[in-house]
């Protein structure tokens, strides 16, 4: 049987792996880990969908911020929602100084929050991670199930 969401079979390694870090997860700190998913640009629905669903495949509570032209107010629904890890999505490129500002308004407040970037133009990753190295990136060669592992692997390593 497969996952119609991704065309990605049920018994992908990362699909696997990301449940029983999950699983583990759940037993530690007694719920699911927390995502909040957030676009900084109006994206393509389909994208933004395919990852969410696919976290949430893999263990995650999905919470999809409405889109927001201003990162704090990102900042503020991730403390309300108790979130353990921000994935901010964006088509184009994104600037560090922004996003620098954005982790300064949670990481007071939420000192353990895992802060994700995915970011489909390639022309400022190196701008990205020079500047970002608190924060895990993605880019668009990253595929969901991927990503999902990744991210339960980090946080799983930080618990």
């Amino acid at each position: 049987m497969t996952n119609l969401i991704n065309n990605i079979p049920e018994n992908n390694d990362f699909r696997k792996k990301g449940l029983a870090l999950s699983e583990e997860f759940a037993l530690l700190e007694g719920r699911r880990p927390r995502i909040l998913v957030g676009e900084v640009a109006d994206i393509l629905a389909g994208s933004m969908n395919k990852i969410c669903n696919t976290l949430a495949d893999m263990g995650f509570d999905v919470d999809i911020a409405p889109k927001f032209k201003e990162l704090k107010k990102l900042a503020t629904q991730s403390i309300e929602n108790d979130t353990d890890v921000i994935l901010i999505y964006s088509d184009n490129c994104v600037s560090y100084l922004e996003l620098l500002d954005f982790q300064n308004r949670v990481l007071p407040n939420q000192v353990d929050i895992m802060m994700s970037l995915f970011v489909r133009d390639p022309s400022c990753l190196s701008t990205l991670r020079k500047h970002l190295n608190q924060w895990v990136i993605f880019e668009a060669k990253d595929n969901e199930s991927t990503m999902g592992y990744h991210l339960l692997r980090h946080l799983m390593s930080n618990s």
